[in-house]
């Protein structure tokens, strides 16, 4: 029986291919601002290293984002809306890399509320005015007109012929459902 010993600078033939990586979270509804959750990189074999990416780009540690010794979680407390997108994990090593994927979604808003129409309208002429707000899951819309609901209840107001008893105040109100927050703002329509 021979023995064979090797210097500290030999190459380990002992470094098993990694297998098919993974990224695992807890499942849960995430809310900006008051959940946290965490994203965990797993692959079978001799992990030499992980980098983490989001939506292409190097992910680094922010105000809520910190790593665990080895990169091997990501920790984000709480979460934010900017934390929304796609995550990717490499792990490497010496033979091998692979790379797994996962989608986030951070639950937000309404918020950055916005109504767009002409600033005055003449009679007679259609008039279309445009509710929009930033939201995940995307925010249902209410209209008042002056103080009195008007029933429409999408990103649209369309006065088909617009009348002097149209001028006034209109209200657009969006509404998300998860995270149980509504915005609302003001247009007011001249003559």
């Amino acid at each position: 029986m021979y023995c064979t010993s090797y210097s500290p600078h030999t190459v380990n033939f002992f470094t098993v291919l990694l297998s098919a990586a993974t990224i695992t979270s807890p499942p849960a509804t995430l809310i900006a601002g008051i959940s946290s959750t965490n994203l965990t990189c797993e692959a079978a074999g001799n992990i030499s290293s992980i980098q983490w990416i989001k939506d292409g780009l190097p992910l680094s540690p922010s105000n809520n984002i910190t790593f665990s010794a080895g990169n091997r979680t990501v920790y984000l407390s709480p979460v934010q809306d900017i934390d929304n997108g796609g995550y990717e994990c490499l792990v490497s090593n010496p033979v091998s890399n692979r790379t797994a994927s996962h989608n986030l979604t951070v639950n937000f808003g309404p918020q950055h509320m916005s109504v767009y129409g002409p600033l005055a309208a003449s009679t007679g002429y259609r008039v279309t005015l445009s509710c929009s707000a930033d939201s995940i899951p995307p925010a249902t819309f209410t209209w008042m007109f002056n103080v009195t609901e008007t029933g429409v209840n999408n990103t649209l107001y369309v006065i088909e012929r617009m009348e002097v008893l149209h001028i006034g105040n209109y209200t657009c109100t969006a509404t998300n459902n998860i995270t149980g927050l509504k915005d609302s703002v003001v247009y007011k329509l001249r003559g």
